[in-house]
């Protein structure tokens, strides 16, 4: 079965007992987690060195969703999302095994990283030049910057961009 490791940052972190997935640790502050019931079940499962470096990473082991698509997370997330890389890669660094050893609940650490970092942001403020009638315009102190709204999703699933005047 593949996973879909997308990930959420949580509304509001907190304190959860080490005791929910298993590890015999201190409460950790969890402020991501994973979207897919799937994937959080499979952590659960996972061994205990790969359920204790998410841990300490900060996903918590019950699943939330944002509902944003799949492969995209909101801009404002983005140092989260590099804080929980982080993380795991330092994690992996000191124990190389973790990685090398393949976990019997089909999670997998390196395909996780993997798409964590291919994941896209949205919802980010782009300034774009304006046309050429409204630079004229913006040199006699007519109308307003042009941007562009990333994220605003299409029917297609393609980005569409929503112009402000």
């Amino acid at each position: 079965m593949t996973l879909n490791y997308d990930i959420d940052i949580l509304p509001e972190p907190g304190p959860h007992s080490a005791e929910q997935v298993g590890l015999d640790a201190p409460a950790q502050i969890y402020f991501a987690a994973f979207r897919s019931p799937d994937t959080a079940q499979a952590l659960k499962s996972a061994s205990t060195r790969t359920r204790a470096i998410l841990s300490e990473a900060g996903i918590a082991p019950d699943p939330y969703s944002t509902g944003t698509p799949e492969g995209l997370f909101p801009y404002k997330d983005a140092d989260a999302r590099a804080h929980v890389m982080s993380c795991v890669v330092s994690a992996l660094s000191e124990d190389a095994r973790a990685e090398a050893e393949p976990d019997p609940s089909g999670f997998d650490i390196s395909e996780f990283l993997v798409h964590l970092s291919a994941a896209q942001p949205y919802g980010a403020l782009v300034p774009v030049p304006p046309p050429a009638d409204t630079a004229s315009k913006a040199a006699k102190g007519e109308g307003l910057a042009v941007y562009v709204a990333l994220g605003v999703l299409s029917c297609s699933g393609f980005f569409a961009g929503a112009t402000l005047f």
